[in-house]
């Protein structure tokens, strides 16, 4: 499912990171919002940004990010604080 995925996303995702590159420093604290199934903040973690990941319902790919080894915060942003300290990211991605 993974592999269909970024197969039929390569050129977005490639896109998405180049973006962030232009704008965000190398090694900054990013947020990726919605991040299943994780593959841009992989990207991004492979650029060396350090990415941390939220999403609504990421027990969707527990065995995914398990074989990562990748834990994933789990919140509904329109209903819950984040469950994360306050300033810890210089950027928030939401795509």
């Amino acid at each position: 499912m993974v592999d269909n995925y970024l197969s039929a996303h390569a050129s977005r995702l490639a896109f998405d990171v180049d973006l962030v590159q232009r704008y965000a420093p190398a090694r900054e604290a990013l947020l990726d919002v919605g991040s299943v199934p994780l593959l841009l903040t992989e990207a991004l973690k492979r650029v060396s940004y350090d990415a941390q990941e939220v999403d609504i319902a990421p027990e969707r790919f527990e065995s995914f990010f398990a074989r990562l080894n990748v834990s994933v915060a789990k919140c509904d942003i329109e209903t819950e604080k984040l469950p994360l300290s306050d300033r810890s990211f210089g950027w928030v991605i939401i795509i």
